[in-house]
């Protein structure tokens, strides 16, 4: 059986960008946050988790990510989520309320210059 989803990796200057795509649910949530965490070192700075090509998300990946957010704040690190505007799971993130939770932006470039400028708002569309 073929996994779902996968997930690709890219570091700059401190910053990871984790990529992922697929459908994330209850089949493959764990490994995927067990992947996303082993992605990140303690040295990074920063996590930019890019869901651009997620097409399905289920209560198991949404626990995922407010799982990764917090690990990542214990060790002092930055979470930045990237879903566009227009993409099917931004409709599931915004129902099920974890939008002012969780750091959201519309595309990789804000959420890059989010971390720059040092700014935080939940959500930036």
């Amino acid at each position: 059986m073929i996994d779902p989803a996968s997930v690709d990796f890219g570091a700059d200057d401190g910053v990871i960008t984790a990529s992922l795509e697929g459908e994330i649910d209850l089949s493959n949530a764990a490994t995927m946050f067990a992947s996303i965490a082993d992605g990140v070192p303690n040295e990074a700075t920063a996590l930019i988790l890019d869901m651009s090509d997620v097409r399905y998300i289920d209560s198991s990946g949404l626990r995922m990510l407010l799982e990764l957010s917090k690990r990542l704040g214990w060790r002092d690190q930055t979470i930045r989520i990237v879903v566009p505007a227009d993409a099917g799971i931004r409709r599931i993130l915004s129902l099920s309320g974890v939008e002012p939770v969780l750091p959201i932006d519309a595309s990789l470039e804000i959420a890059r210059q989010r971390l720059d400028d040092h700014t935080d708002p939940r959500s930036s569309i």
